[in-house]
Formats: C-alpha cells, structure tokens, sequence
C-alpha cells in the first residue's frame, strides 16, 4: 500500500464552522458518511470525535419521582463517586493544611463502567438504589476538543484519497459533494488540504515574479535611456523559464512553492547577465563610434566568457544541493530551487550570446523607425503650420 510519506502526501482536510457544536458534530457525521461512499477516498474520520468517546447518563424522571430521588442527590453522588469530595480541611502543627478528600479505592486507577452502573444512590425515604435502576447507561462518541476561529466551533474532516486520484480531481469532489450541504446562516465550511495551501502559496509567488519583471524592466529603461531596448533583455526570461520548468519537470516531476522561488532569483540572474553584454554593445557603439554589426561582434567577444565564468560557478555551487538535498518531506527542500535556477542559468547562458545580439538588433531597427515616422509627422505638421 505504499509508504507512510505517500499516504501523507494524499491527505486532505475539510473543516466546517459555525455556532453551535452539537450541530456541528450531526453535519460532520454527515459529510463523513458522503465522503465515505465516494470511490476517490480511501479513508475518512473526524479525529476531534472519532477518538474520544464519553459517557451519557440519560436520567428516568418518572423513576426518580417515585422513588423520591431528588436530582442534586444524584449529580452529586455520581460527581463525588467519579472525581472524589473534598470533605473537610484541617491544619496540622507544622502549619500544613491538608484535606480530607472521599473518593473510589485508590487499588483502581479509573472506576469502571460496572462501579458506575452500581454507584448507590439514596432517597427521601432512606433507600438506596443503583445507578442504573434510575437512568440508561450507554457511551457516545462527542468531541474531545473544541476549536474556536474568529468566536465560532469548528469541526475537523480528515481523509486520504485513493492512490492515483490527483488533489485537483479530489478537490472538485469536495466541492461537489459540499453543494449538497446548504449551510445555515452562520455556518460554513472550508478545503484546508495542503494542496490549496500550496496553491495559494504559488498564486502569491507567481504575482511576486510578474511584479519583479516589472521592476528589472522600468530599472533597465532608466540605464538604456530607452523602453524599447530593454525588451531586447527581458527576452532571455522566457528561455531561462523554459530551460527551469523542463530541468524541474525531468528530475523531480512537480512544481512547488521552492521552485519559483528558484524562478525568481533566476530572472534577475539572467537579467544581470543580459545588461552586461548590451551595456557593452550600447558603450561601443556610443563612446567608440562602431557600427551596430561590429559592436555587437566586440561586445559578444568581451563579455561573454565572464558572463560563462560567473554563470558557471552558481551552477557548480548548486550543483551538490541539486543532486544531493533533502527532499524527504520533514523540512523545507531546497533541491527544486536549485534544480530550477540551474537549469534555467545553463539554457540561458547558453543563448544569451544568440538572443541579446539578435533582439538588440530587431529593437533598434523599431526604434529607428518609431524615431523616423515621428520625425516625420513632426515635419509635416510645421509645413502645414508654415502654409
């Protein structure tokens, strides 16, 4: 049946909130009982109720009356019997306080069900009766703990899917079953499954990556002093992506939070490596004088083994968290982090020297002609403005 990590790995969680807890606990049986009958799930309990059973004692009034039994008597009999009554309290000469406690024989370490039914209780009349004479004895499972979230109870649903039913198929399973409890007012439920924790953890770092694109995007158009240059750097992201998400997809076959983490300092890596080599074609061009072919070819020449030297020694250095990290599951893995800036860094290093010349060259030339037709439609406004 696989290992104890795997099962783990196919939990999923369902909580469901509202005010009162006894009908929290009939709803929870409920959905347990649907949840139950569904071919994805292999295995489903309440934990709060499952593993904790109490004692009910469901009193006969009619009984009590005629016996003359009154109920203070009774509660507090069965209180004394169960947890003891302090008696009295005296000092003794050393100062000492002690109290004098009544309680079961201490030879037991818990009273049992049979010394409960047979607890006596006494009457007006001075007759004792058992327990048992006066009420129904039965156990019942009830919640061992109460969990409150924002001033309401909730109720915990744990359960495993079977293997091979992914936790998107299972969390639409949920969702449809879920429709099939109209919630009163007041009460609701919520998926709490690590996937949706880490699917909203994904959604919060894939907004962070866009937001950082953004950012090298605007720092790079103040250093080139142009917007459209530095498309031609943003141009090495989707190739140093690419290279990441199949280095990922090949080595360890899911995607995480780490991994675009992974993504994310790798966008400012290959950025880095980016500006360097058309800063250099930019400065030869300007300060030197060469034209675009011949400071594209120096500039390649200068910068590119230092871009090679730089990006190799990150990947050497990532290279032995890459291969040999924990990624057992008892702590943060940093292996799909590494895995994906060193695949991405090894494919966009390696076409860097292609894509950076070559949108270098498609930018400018849109440049040069966004500059002409604006020239242009300037010219031909002051003729006009001169007629």
């Amino acid at each position: 049946g696989g290992s104890s990590e795997e099962k783990n790995e196919r939990n999923f969680v369902i909580r469901l909130y509202g005010r009162d807890s006894e009908f929290l606990m009939g709803l929870a049986r409920k959905v347990r009982s649907e949840l139950a009958d569904l071919e994805e799930v292999e295995q489903i309990e309440i934990p709060q109720m499952d593993r904790n059973e109490e004692v009910v004692i469901s009193l006969d009034k009619g009984r009590m009356q005629e016996w003359g039994v009154r109920p203070e008597v009774l509660f507090g009999t069965v209180s004394s019997g169960l947890q003891g009554r302090m008696l009295t309290r005296f000092e003794e000469s050393d100062g000492r306080e002690t109290q004098l406690i009544t309680q079961f024989d201490r030879g037991k370490k818990n009273p049992s069900m049979s010394d409960l039914k047979n607890t006596r209780v006494s009457s007006d009349s001075g007759a004792f009766l058992k327990l048992e004479e006066l009420s129904q004895i039965r156990t019942s499972k009830s919640l061992g703990s109460i969990w409150r979230v924002d001033g309401k109870s909730s109720v915990t649903i744990v359960g495993r899917r079977q293997a091979g039913v992914g936790p998107v198929q299972m969390n639409r399973e949920v969702a449809k079953l879920m429709r099939r409890f109209p919630m009163p007012l007041g009460y609701s439920w919520s998926d709490e499954s690590s996937f949706k924790e880490t699917e909203m953890q994904m959604g919060e770092l894939l907004q962070s990556l866009g937001l950082g694109i953004a950012l090298v995007f605007l720092l790079m158009g103040v250093l080139f002093e142009s917007v459209i240059l530095s498309f031609s750097v943003l141009f090495t992201i989707p190739f140093a992506l690419t290279g990441a998400v199949w280095a990922v997809y090949l080595l360890i076959g899911t995607l995480d939070p780490m991994v675009v983490i992974g993504s994310i300092l790798l966008c400012g890596i290959v950025v880095n490596n980016g500006i360097v080599l058309l800063d250099c074609i930019h400065r030869l061009r300007r300060e030197e004088g060469l034209g675009r072919a011949n400071a594209i070819l120096e500039g390649t020449r200068r910068r590119m083994r230092p871009i090679i030297m730089t990006a190799m020694t990150t990947i050497v250095g990532l290279l032995p968290m890459a291969l040999f990290g924990d990624s057992s599951g008892q702590g943060p893995s940093y292996v799909g982090m590494s895995i994906a800036v060193v695949g991405g860094l090894t494919v966009s290093t390696i076409f860097t020297a292609f894509v950076v010349p070559l949108m270098y060259t498609v930018m400018d030339d849109l440049s040069a002609w966004f500059q002409r037709v604006w020239e242009m439609a300037l010219s031909g406004r002051a003729r006009r403005h001169t007629v």
